[in-house]
């Protein structure tokens, strides 16, 4: 089974893969927008297979949008709520279903209202 550090990795390099998005696969001292943050664990879930096969992992990942003008800072983060498409947080995550290697499945769940900032939270699902 991966650890939960090559977990991370996996997930920033995949963010990484969406231009103008910078992404730390830790919560930094502070933040420059738009930036994706794999935030820590949400849930772990141990023996979701029989014989310890695999656990899963609820990893939330966090998305900060400046707030330049109402209008923009929706568009882009309607952008990054797409399905599909080259801001898609869903498919460029999901373009890798293995992270690198690390996991068997990922896939994102849901998305919810974010921060303080204008953002939002991706609640993402990894079978290691």
């Amino acid at each position: 089974m991966a650890s939960f550090s090559s977990i991370r990795d996996g997930l920033k390099t995949r963010l990484e893969t969406i231009s103008g998005l910078t992404a730390s696969e830790f919560v930094p001292d502070y933040i420059v927008p738009p930036i994706a943050l794999v935030a820590p664990l949400n849930s772990l879930n141990y023996d979701s297979t029989m014989g310890r096969g695999a656990d899963t992992y609820e990893i939330p990942i966090v998305v900060y949008i400046s707030r330049i003008d109402a209008q923009t800072s929706q568009d882009e983060v309607d952008a990054f709520l797409a399905s599909s498409g080259a801001t898609s947080i869903k498919a460029a995550i999901e373009g890798d279903p293995t992270l690198g290697g690390a996991a068997m499945s990922v896939r994102v769940v849901s998305a919810t209202q974010g921060t303080s900032f204008l953002g939002v939270t991706f609640n993402v699902e990894v079978i290691a």
